[in-house]
């Protein structure tokens, strides 16, 4: 017979069958019969082989899942074919079913571990390949959160320089106006800034007495003041009419309104300025700046002022 490399599992095996027809053999030597049924299956060798030939079939063993128990059984099962044609004891007989009856039952146990060791490997394949696209899938979120990261980096610095050239455009503007607005100093009309931006005094001798029409110096003035609005266009303008505390509050009310309501119309017209930019208030003589018990003072008091604020710029800090 053809000697086989035995490895663990098949000594264990081999110790196994020994144990079991060792008794079997004991009593041949001593003369007893010994029922071959009771020691061996009475499926036979053939139905063996077939069981092992289906399993071989099923599990496919290939060279690196050393199946060395399956060549055992095989070479176990063509021995077994050759004692019928040769005259052997009856206990040689029996003692051979047993042992090949057990390298059979060894090679499919052999065959099932490999089955079992496959599919760990192919489950453990599987999970490594998830693994793998778990991982990809992670790279690509990294690369679409940089990307996208780098590209709102690139966007906000893009809205940030915006928005810096535009307060820098208002900027200019701004100081244009103011300069200019400046120029309009006069003894008539007084330039000053203050928390609500660049206020615009204008006497009331620049209206006809006690009435709210505007005269030609006013006019003129006010010209010029529409030009460098039109210019500085983020402007607002609230026309403010007051008066002295001579006459009637109701008087004094009323006629502020209304040279509050002409000089915000000469602005829009012919003045130029979209209405929208212009508020006009009559506050009477309730925001006095000076002494109404002087002849100077009450004179201070009879003005309209303009107070130009900037809607995007925060009015300019004091000196």
């Amino acid at each position: 017979m053809k000697a086989f490399p035995l490895s663990r599992l098949t000594l264990i095996c081999l110790a196994a069958s020994m144990a079991l027809t060792a008794p079997a053999y004991a009593q041949t030597q001593a003369g007893a019969s010994v029922d071959s049924e009771s020691v061996a299956p009475s499926t036979g060798p053939a139905a063996w082989k077939a069981r092992l030939d289906q399993r071989k079939a099923e599990v496919a063993p290939t060279a690196k899942d050393n199946a060395d128990l399956l060549a055992m059984a095989y070479a176990r099962l063509k021995e077994m074919g050759t004692l019928g044609n040769t005259p052997v004891a009856e206990d040689r007989v029996a003692y051979q079913a047993v042992t090949c009856s057990l390298w059979v039952e060894a090679a499919l146990s052999q065959l099932k571990v490999i089955e079992i060791r496959r599919g760990q490997a192919e489950e453990s394949h599987k999970r490594t390949a998830a693994l793998e696209e778990l991982a990809n899938v992670q790279d690509e979120l990294l690369k679409l959160e940089r990307g996208y990261s780098t590209s709102l980096k690139v966007n906000l610095k893009d809205v940030t320089d915006d928005l810096e050239e535009q307060r820098r455009k208002a900027q200019e503007a701004r100081d244009e106006a103011e300069k200019r607005f400046s120029e309009l100093n006069s003894a008539l009309i007084q330039v000053r800034k203050d928390a609500r931006g660049t206020i615009i005094s204008m006497s009331d001798i620049l209206f006809d007495v006690n009435k709210a029409t505007l005269t030609q110096e006013l006019k003129t003035s006010l010209a010029k003041i529409a030009g460098i609005l039109t210019i500085y266009k983020d402007a607002a303008v609230i026309v403010e009419g007051h008066t002295d505390n001579q006459g009637s509050a109701q008087y004094n009310q009323k006629l502020s309104e209304k040279r509050a309501g002409n000089v915000r119309d000469f602005l829009v017209n012919p003045g130029g300025l979209d209405s929208t930019r212009l508020t006009a208030l009559g506050l009477g003589l309730t925001k006095p700046i000076a002494d109404n018990n002087t002849k100077e003072g009450r004179q201070k008091n009879r003005r309209v002022d303009l107070i130009i604020s900037d809607k995007k710029l925060a009015p300019a800090a004091q000196p």
